[in-house]
């Protein structure tokens, strides 16, 4: 092969995790059947990988929540920890119904024109608003094609 040339038929892509296979599962279980055994299964597995302590099971077993809103605010809990920086918590607060909870807040972050420790004070760096973002624009290539279609409602 000649220099600048790729070689890339040996590294790996992940699509998507098994651990989130198993949290759409899950969620599914939940909104269904809030006692079904598969939801803390599964919810186990996720933690037994990462080593540490499992819901009603082993040393230091967690409290398993009751109810659905419960276990619920569990999964999305545990969802938010494993699957961070993965490019699906914008999506499931959406799918949630939890967008405007969630994302009408400012955003803060550190003093970056700061030095020493005033760096490490919290600054806010934009004020945040989400009115309309639950849907996306429908192309207008599209609504030309099929006059029935309306488009969504803010664009």
């Amino acid at each position: 092969m000649g220099a600048g040339s790729r070689n890339t038929h040996d590294q790996v892509c992940i699509l998507i995790r098994l651990a989130n296979i198993y949290f759409n599962y899950i969620e599914a279980l939940c909104h269904v059947d809030p006692t079904h055994n598969d939801i803390f299964k599964y919810l186990n597995l996720i933690r037994e990988r990462a080593g540490i302590p499992l819901y009603g099971e082993g040393a230091n077993a967690l409290p398993r929540p009751t109810g659905a809103d419960a276990i619920m605010e569990a999964i999305r809990k545990e969802k938010r920890v494993e699957l961070s920086f993965e490019n699906c918590r914008y999506f499931d607060v959406r799918r949630w119904g939890l967008a405007n909870e969630y994302f009408n807040k400012p955003v803060h972050g550190m003093s970056v024109n700061n030095d020493g420790d005033d760096f490490y004070k919290r600054a806010q760096v934009i004020e945040r608003t989400f009115e309309r973002q639950y849907f996306f624009p429908i192309p207008q290539g599209e609504i030309d094609i099929d006059k029935n279609l309306v488009q969504n409602t803010g664009y």
